[in-house]
């Protein structure tokens, strides 16, 4: 099974097309204030954001669009404070993001905070807040013999990569509520030549890739968990989530990917029924592992599921 027969058409969701048609600014109004590093960043949505029972939703800020604020801040800050280092050899290696309690859709001026920056040799840490959203960053620099040929380019990897590529779920098998697994088809659309932290690596699978693909996994999961669809779904909330790839990992066909739940509770807030699952996954051979816990509203005709 495909998973936009699942989720529903490509065009029309945040994890299909959606995410490719956001563009980010270069950070500006950077100053640093009580030891912190501070920039501001906007945000434009040129088409559909996501849309269910045709209805638009309102464009937020995503998971997705933290980590790579946050990777942006981080590349900016380096730029200034270590102007000899390789950017484009740093590999965003793992990240935990915690989002905040409520959405963050003024998206015209997004603060960007850097509050931590260590280095233990060839890796970079960092802790970046955006707003109510808190995010751990690692960087680590590889052995340039797994990087591709440098080009001169001013394209960002970070902010734009994404948009040249495609990446669907088939064959998915969903093995009981609680195990799921599918295989990963990536396409690229283009390959340019692109410029800063990580476009040395733009012939392996990115971080930033792997939140789309486990998104959609984990979505399709908590629905068949509740026996919904996605369109019954009024709001899907990812609360926390943590990732690392454990070295640069190419692109081979078939990719397996595997998800489990690993517990799963109800929380009433208000009028309002929620479920809160706690997920894992990632592949086979455990070059890529992801954790998370997310929660999505569950419609009134199914009543009380504590």
């Amino acid at each position: 099974m495909q998973v936009d027969k699942i989720l529903g058409n490509y065009d029309e969701r945040y994890f299909g097309l959606g995410h490719k048609q956001t563009t980010y600014s270069e950070i500006f109004d950077i100053h640093e204030t009580d030891g912190n590093f501070i920039g501001y960043v906007a945000l434009r949505q040129d088409s559909c954001w996501s849309k269910k029972k045709n209805i638009v939703a309102t464009p937020h800020l995503s998971s997705l669009d933290g980590i790579v604020l946050a990777v942006l801040m981080v590349e900016k800050y380096l730029e200034k404070m270590a102007p000899w280092l390789s950017l484009e050899t740093l590999l965003v290696e793992s990240f935990e993001i915690k989002a905040g309690a409520t959405p963050i859709e003024d998206l015209s001026r997004i603060p960007v905070k850097l509050k931590k920056m260590n280095q233990d040799k060839e890796t970079y840490t960092a802790t970046i807040h955006i707003l109510s959203m808190k995010i751990n960053l690692s960087l680590r620099q590889y052995d340039l013999d797994l990087v591709v040929p440098e080009n001169e380019s001013n394209i960002s990897y970070v902010a734009t990569h994404l948009k040249s590529l495609t990446h669907d779920l088939t064959n998915i098998d969903l093995l009981s509520e609680k195990y799921a697994n599918c295989d990963v088809v990536r396409e690229c659309i283009s390959k340019p030549s692109y410029s800063g932290v990580s476009s040395c690596y733009s012939a392996s699978v990115s971080i930033f890739e792997w939140l789309i693909i486990v998104s959609q996994l984990a979505q399709v999961m908590a629905y068949n968990f509740d026996k919904i669809t996605r369109c019954d779904s009024d709001t899907l909330w990812m609360r926390t989530i943590k990732a690392e790839i454990k070295k640069p990992l190419p692109y081979t066909k078939p990719l397996l990917v595997i998800g489990e739940i690993v517990k799963s509770t109800s929380l009433k807030r208000g009028e309002d029924e929620w479920r809160i699952l706690e997920m894992q996954g990632g592949t086979i051979g455990e070059d890529v592992i992801f954790s998370g816990n997310i929660a999505h509203k569950i419609p009134t005709h199914l009543g009380d599921i504590s």
